[in-house]
């Protein structure tokens, strides 16, 4: 008989202790929640810095193709270059113009053009 009133009081104090756990677990749950959340922010900081770091290495790389290319497209910087290379400006026969086939020929150059008159009518006046 002894032995049923202990097992009794065993599951009893059981139960009580079943009532209180949410309550144990709560602050733990919340302290462990909070540190994910605090690693995670040190851990986004981290990423931030880096591409912060990485945008800035873009921006430098741009300013100097922009300066190179402010450079390259001075005029006396390409006639410079040109001199150097040995380029010197075409002869008239030098010069041949390539057409697809089957295309008019341009008219020559002492040719006086004869554009067609459109006959348009008159705008009309808006009316107020």
């Amino acid at each position: 008989m002894a032995l049923r009133g202990r097992t009794r009081s065993g599951r009893a104090r059981l139960r009580g202790w079943l009532k209180w756990v949410p309550w144990l677990l709560m602050p733990f749950a919340l302290l462990f929640t909070e540190a994910y959340f605090r690693i995670q922010r040190v851990n986004n900081d981290y990423e931030t810095n880096r591409i912060n770091g990485e945008l800035e290495r873009i921006n430098a790389h741009i300013d100097e193709l922009r300066t190179l290319k402010a450079k390259y497209d001075n005029l006396e910087y390409l006639n410079q270059r040109a001199v150097e290379l040995g380029f010197v400006p075409p002869k008239p026969n030098q010069i041949e113009i390539v057409r697809p086939e089957g295309a008019p020929a341009p008219p020559p150059p002492d040719a006086e053009l004869d554009f067609p008159q459109l006959d348009l009518p008159d705008p009309v006046a808006p009316e107020s």
